[in-house]
């Protein structure tokens, strides 16, 4: 049985603070903290949690942290100032290339397939 918080299902036989990094926008260290938050043991399973304490997840999560869709928006919405703004960065955003400084001359085809994203 997995438990549902905030659109993403959590895998049962996971630790919690793994199993929280399903939700987009939450790693593990975020995962503890939430833990820490909400006076959860990390070493539990997801399996071994209650209804209330996936309520007191989502709760402490919605309040505190920009996870899913709204962190996605924001994420797009800065490319495309960045676009628009003509930086650097956002010219090679618009081009397909590679970002932050790595190498074009070989190995920019993982860059170039995704040409055209923003």
């Amino acid at each position: 049985m997995s438990i549902r918080v905030l659109g993403a299902d959590l895998q049962a036989n996971k630790k919690l603070p793994y199993a929280l990094t399903r939700i987009y926008g939450i790693g593990i260290y975020t995962g503890f903290e939430v833990c820490k938050l909400t006076g959860i043991d990390p070493n539990l399973r997801v399996s071994q949690l209650t209804g209330q304490d996936a309520l007191n997840l989502t709760k402490v999560i919605s309040e505190r942290y920009v996870t899913q869709d709204e962190l996605k928006r924001e994420e797009l919405a800065s490319r495309r100032r960045l676009v628009q703004l003509r930086t650097r960065r956002g010219i090679r955003l618009q081009n397909g290339l590679p970002v932050r400084g790595q190498r074009t001359r070989s190995n920019a085809a993982t860059a170039a397939k995704s040409k055209g994203k923003i």
